[in-house]
């Protein structure tokens, strides 16, 4: 997954970048199983932990006026949240200043192939920090099995939700599942944004659950 400054297709500026396990970008920093690698703010910046057939937690707090951003990880058996690293905002995930840095989007993109990329994804959420103001509540209880996430959450008037070229409904759409309760199932060729607003001031939390 990603998290993005802009969201412009293959014109995107990418603000981080996680990848879980055996392989993960086809870079010198592919980590054994059950690791993966976190690139924001210079390449390979921190080993993320990866748990198979458990929720992970993910939290991504960003200070956009001071330019800082931390990330942290817990798990279903531990919940008590450990900060994998911390990097100058307005740097790129390889460490290159950009302009605007705005919290534009996320990306949740399974890039291997069919048998070895496959994930669920919810308690999708964004909160203002100051005051805990919800801007972006999913956790898919409400969308019918089956159905595909960003068509479904469009008509239901939600539109947070997108694929990579804009174009719900296709190929790049995730699913909804069940795994014990409903949520995002995608697979290799799903390529699902989550669309953030834009935000240049402020303070946010980004949370979200994967299990792989």
């Amino acid at each position: 997954f990603n998290v993005l400054h802009e969201f412009a297709g293959a014109g995107s500026t990418w603000a981080m970048q996680a990848y879980l396990h055996m392989t993960n970008d086809g870079q010198t920093s592919t980590q054994a199983a059950g690791h993966g690698t976190i690139h924001a703010g210079g390449n390979s910046v921190a080993d993320i932990p990866c748990v198979y057939d458990e929720w992970m937690h993910f939290r991504l707090h960003v200070d956009t006026d001071l330019d800082v951003a931390e990330f942290y990880y817990s798990t279903e058996s531990n919940p008590t949240e450990t900060m994998l690293c911390t990097w100058q905002w307005s740097l790129d995930s390889f460490g290159e200043s950009t302009v605007g840095r705005k919290l534009d989007a996320m990306n949740f993109f399974p890039p291997e192939n069919a048998s070895t990329s496959e994930f669920y994804i919810d308690n999708v959420g964004v909160v203002v920090a100051s005051n805990d103001e919800v801007l972006i509540a999913d956790d898919f209880e409400a969308y019918t099995v089956d159905n595909k996430i960003a068509v479904e959450a469009q008509a239901a008037g939600n539109d947070w939700w997108t694929t990579w070229s804009e174009n719900p409904g296709s190929a790049e759409d995730g699913v909804v599942a069940t795994n014990g309760s409903k949520c995002g199932h995608l697979t290799y060729n799903n390529d699902q944004v989550l669309l953030l607003g834009g935000y240049e001031s402020g303070t946010y939390d980004l949370s979200f659950d994967i299990l792989v």
